[in-house]
């Protein structure tokens, strides 16, 4: 007989990124993690631990990544079997959330054995929340005309559900690696009578894309006469947190 089937449960949260080599994602990271660790820590009386771990950029894989936090966690409640709560930021359902971290995750499981369970929650983009946090983004800022601007995928219907979600939020969709892309977009808007158009980017955190969107704004700027404004990167909104914090809960 296993003596951990009988020992209480411990709950450990590990919020999965993606990762990147722009130190200012790595620190957006670990923010956002740290927010997510003060509001569990309100909301259960147990106070669970809360780690952050990467798909990429990491030293470590991200199966080994999970192996080392089953054994910190072990060694601070040695009389608990731990519950591990992995929630995927990403926000799309892309071959790295289909695919790759599921493969980590079974690797993860073979090398923890029995010393803890590995629970996956939805990824964040599946949350419907983020609809109506996005359209709070846009009924902020007033604009004339709105367009979604996502990394994109040349997969077959990998684009769909951000079409879906423009259309809702009554926002153009434009990709940045693929069609229809973020210039022909704002010149499709100005031959329409549009003057002031709001960028709202699909991405968590600023980095080397962000940056390469802002650029490119400014060039349009200089070769036209319209007010384009460039909104925040997703983590810059307040209730992102409270997603998260759902999606753990479920």
């Amino acid at each position: 007989m296993n003596p951990l089937i009988d020992l209480p449960c411990f709950s450990v949260y590990i919020l999965i990124f993606h990762g990147s080599s722009d130190q200012r994602s790595r620190l957006a990271s670990e923010a956002l993690t740290s927010r997510f660790r003060d509001r569990v820590s309100v909301l259960f009386q147990d106070l669970p631990l809360v780690y952050d771990a990467y798909l990429e950029c990491h030293p470590l894989p991200l199966h080994q990544q999970i192996e080392q936090i089953v054994q910190i966690s072990q060694a601070k409640e040695p009389f608990k079997k731990i519950s591990l709560q992995l929630l995927p930021v990403f926000l799309l359902a892309g071959v790295h959330l289909l695919e790759d971290i599921p493969a980590e995750i079974a690797q993860a499981q073979q090398l923890v054995g029995d010393k803890a369970t590995l629970n996956v929650t939805a990824h964040l983009g599946s949350h419907l929340g983020l609809r109506q946090l996005l359209n709070d983004r846009i009924s902020s800022l007033p604009m004339e005309a709105w367009i979604l601007l996502a990394h994109g995928s040349r997969r077959l219907n990998a684009n769909q559900p951000i079409a879906a979600l423009a259309d809702d939020l009554g926002a153009t969709v434009a990709y940045w690696s693929t069609s229809p892309k973020l210039e022909s977009c704002l010149q499709d808007l100005a031959n329409s009578g549009y003057k002031n158009i709001g960028i709202l980017p699909y991405f968590l955190f600023h980095g080397g894309i962000t940056d390469a969107i802002a650029q490119s704004i400014t060039q349009s700027q200089q070769h036209s006469s319209l007010k384009i404004t460039l909104a925040e990167p997703l983590d810059a909104s307040p209730g992102l947190v409270d997603l998260l914090v759902d999606l753990a809960n479920q």
